[in-house]
């Protein structure tokens, strides 16, 4: 308290900046070069040199392998997804704010094709759901999963899922040999803040923990909309929402993959969408473009080699 009223005393803007980081807001330059934070009037004046796709330069990924990946799982469990509880009667459930539908059908998919043993998500809420009606599954065949969930603001519903384990706790403070322990076809499952900041989680993942992990381990990210690098589309998340969202993630993730011999692309349902919309119109049921639903589907599905 002491360094406070002195800090108070020799600046007032110290002061003020003090202040509003205790009303849970921080201030910030417009106009200072070196902050992270952009201005949306002066991105609103660079449009078309960000709010485009990216060439993916140095990612190599196969987009009829992934075509035919992406047709394979819906068509192998179509007759499973027509048992499972309709999508917008699970979103009233209050797991959390809402995991595309698409890609909740992929990630069911993925873990009843894969069987992991193990299942460690970053990130939890509807996803969790999911992955538990598929553990549940597997574990009726013969091929048992366990679910670790890391997610330091849990909704409430998410301590109604049977046989998880929660860690409610920053993944910073995780130990790094829970993503290690990981083995061939294992998953870890990534929906972070989406944001590269100091002791943030993004490069805590990204430069730690997906470089130390095992061959054969399957990642899956989420809100990874390649070929574009920020929020898409941007008219949604950053103009018309009230507190836009700054997510940069995916350029971190595009450097990670950049030339790299370690992780190969499996799978990735907004590239497809961007060079073939038509495909996912053919074999996604009640598919929805970005037009009708901008909250849209953006995982990826990446393994560790």
């Amino acid at each position: 308290m002491y360094v406070a009223l002195r800090n108070v005393k020799r600046s007032p803007v110290r002061a003020f900046q003090w202040a509003m980081d205790r009303c849970g807001f921080v201030v910030a330059r417009k106009s200072d070069y070196y902050s992270p934070l952009p201005s949306r009037w002066r991105l609103q004046t660079t449009r078309e040199r960000w709010d485009r796709p990216s060439a993916m330069r140095g990612i190599e990924y196969d987009l009829a392998g992934m075509k035919g990946t992406l047709a394979d799982l819906l068509a192998l469990y179509q007759e499973e997804f027509l048992e499972l509880t309709p999508y917008e009667e699970v979103l009233q459930r209050g797991f959390g704010h809402g995991y595309p539908r698409v890609d909740a059908m992929v990630l069911y998919a993925m873990l009843r094709w894969k069987r992991p043993k193990r299942y460690v998500e970053v990130g939890s809420g509807l996803s969790t759901y999911y992955a538990s009606l598929a553990a549940e599954r597997n574990e009726r065949e013969g091929s048992p999963m366990r679910i670790t969930c890391v997610e330091p603001y849990p909704f409430e519903a998410l301590w109604a899922i049977p046989e998880i384990r929660v860690l409610q706790q920053e993944v910073q403070d995780v130990g790094v040999e829970l993503f290690t322990s990981l083995g061939r076809n294992d998953v870890l499952f990534i929906d972070s803040s989406h944001i590269v900041r100091l002791d943030g989680d993004v490069p805590f993942l990204f430069l730690e923990v997906l470089p130390a992990m095992a061959p054969g381990a399957v990642i899956h990210v989420h809100d990874i909309p390649f070929p574009y690098h920020g929020p898409h589309p941007a008219e949604y998340w950053i103009y018309e929402c009230v507190w836009p969202m700054w997510w940069n993630e995916s350029m971190l993730l595009h450097a990670l993959l950049c030339g790299s011999s370690q992780f190969a692309v499996t799978l990735s349902a907004p590239l497809i969408r961007h060079y073939d919309e038509g495909f996912l119109r053919r074999v996604v049921s009640d598919y929805r473009g970005v037009d009708t639903e901008p909250n849209t589907f953006s995982s990826i599905w990446i393994e560790r080699v």
